[in-house]
């Protein structure tokens, strides 16, 4: 889908001390970084933004339905642990949790929650 990337984490660097994982690098400005501990069978998101967003899924798999509000494309896919997604701005997003999952989700913007 236009406005969507979705990769596996990539292996930046490893030896006998560490694996380095990479999420992003210079692909991706970055003004806030949040960890999202979600239980299973919750429905978050039904909704877009103004600004790109990047997700890490480090544990758990997702269901994601998007749909971009300009031209009315729509996707629906299963999100799996280490893969990152990035979004465009004005992609709706709605996130079906198939199992616990931690997510960290980067925003271009200051995220401010509505509640």
């Amino acid at each position: 889908m236009k406005g969507v990337t979705i990769y596996p984490i990539k292996l930046a660097h490893s030896d006998e001390r560490r694996d380095i994982l990479e999420m992003f690098n210079g692909d991706f400005d970055c003004k806030q970084v949040k960890i999202l501990k979600v239980k299973k069978g919750n429905v978050l998101g039904n909704h877009f933004h103004h600004y790109k967003e990047i997700r890490y899924l480090l544990q758990g798999k997702i269901h994601y339905y998007l749909k971009n509000v300009k031209t009315e494309e729509y996707e629906e896919f299963i999100m799996n642990e280490g893969e990152v997604m990035i979004t465009e701005s004005y992609i709706a997003h709605t996130g079906e949790f198939l199992e616990d999952s931690v997510i960290i989700e980067g925003t271009e913007e200051k995220y401010v929650s509505a509640e």
